[in-house]
């Protein structure tokens, strides 16, 4: 179980999420998940988080 859990809330807004989500997987504490709570966005948040989380399980 992850010491910490990063809870990142969102609505439409998949470039700004993004970047929000890579700063936190940049920080140097790693023992960490991060969870994506979207409020129906009608963006591509989805597939955003989707991809971000093919190369990091943390999320």
């Amino acid at each position: 179980m992850p010491k910490l859990s990063v809870i990142v809330p969102t609505f439409n807004r998949q470039v700004l999420l993004e970047k929000a989500i890579k700063s936190i997987q940049n920080q140097d504490f790693k023992d960490l998940e991060i969870i994506v709570s979207d409020d129906n966005s009608s963006d591509d948040t989805k597939s955003v988080v989707q991809n971000l989380q093919k190369d990091d399980d943390r999320i």
